[in-house]
């Protein structure tokens, strides 16, 4: 699995696993109307119109084609916004979280606080 920072081009697939994620994890807790009427266009829309600055991190992880994504906001504070992943690669994701960008601290950091949230779910199932 290689972990890269997102380009414009991956937005399209971007928000298609966005989606799938959503339909996977939050079909139950969304009112039923948006997830099979709305959510689509809702989604290719927000990442069609996403403004990406420099200071944000946008990174996609990627075998064969994009598997998942997480985006960070740092403005100023950074927050993750999105960390999706799709359904058929999530026990795969521990590795996203095990390659640290030593280049950037705040990346560094949020893996490490995703890698103790996906262990604690895992240990809570």
């Amino acid at each position: 699995m290689k972990i890269r920072p997102a380009t414009k081009s991956d937005l399209q697939d971007i928000a298609a696993i966005n989606i799938e994620s959503w339909k996977d994890v939050y079909m139950d807790a969304m009112p039923a109307k948006f997830m099979t009427q709305q959510i689509e266009r809702t989604l290719a829309q927000h990442w069609s119109d996403i403004d990406i600055r420099n200071e944000d991190i946008v990174s996609v992880a990627e075998e064969d084609s994009l598997v998942g994504f997480v985006a960070v906001w740092c403005r100023p504070i950074p927050f993750i916004d999105n960390l999706h992943v799709k359904p058929s690669h999530r026990s795969k994701f521990v590795r996203l979280v095990q390659q640290k960008d030593r280049r950037n601290p705040y990346l560094r950091g949020i893996l490490i606080l995703i890698k103790k949230i996906y262990m604690a779910r895992l240990t809570d199932h």
